[in-house]
């Protein structure tokens, strides 16, 4: 559920559970959050927000029965499309890839304008580990990954790429 946020100059989402049957809404964050996933075991789920201290949108987990959100390692770029490992070890998720380093010195000096076309970062599918919180491509190369979807044993991934965000 979103609310204006005039002082911010921006929209706030929360995000709330309720019944399928609409019984007992409840806010579970509020915001700025979204990109909410359900745990494996229902007892917590992940979501995407920049918090307190953060320099840009990281993951976040909470329990589901109330409690203080714990962010889960750092990435460098904003991750959305969250998704649960099967046994719930790791989230997977799509990011851009850091930048290179003649573009990163690029955007250090300030020389940034490029034409509207031009590659830079590739979206990738991320994998970030529970236990550790250290996030690693899983699918990476010369294309972007644009959706994926794990498959019910947690083996296999089907995914659409393209060869640029443009297309």
């Amino acid at each position: 559920v979103g609310r204006v946020d005039w002082k911010a100059n921006g929209v706030r989402e929360d995000l709330w559970r309720v019944g399928l049957d609409g019984s007992d809404p409840r806010r579970m964050v509020e915001g700025p959050a979204s990109g909410a996933a359900w745990a494996p075991d229902g007892r917590r789920f992940a979501f995407v927000a920049k918090r307190d201290g953060d320099s840009g949108r990281q993951i976040y987990l909470s329990p589901i029965d109330g409690g203080e959100p714990r962010r889960l390692g750092k990435v460098r770029t904003s991750p959305s499309s969250l998704r649960w490992a099967p046994d719930g070890s790791a989230i997977y998720f799509l990011a851009d890839g850091p930048d290179g380093k003649a573009l990163a010195k690029r955007k250090r000096e300030k020389d940034d304008m490029m034409s509207f076309e031009t590659p830079q970062s590739r979206g990738r599918l991320w994998r970030i580990a529970l236990a550790d919180g250290k996030a690693e491509p899983v699918i990476e190369g010369e294309f972007e990954v644009e959706a994926y979807d794990l498959s019910a044993d947690g083996k296999s991934i089907l995914y659409r790429r393209a060869p640029s965000g443009l297309l």
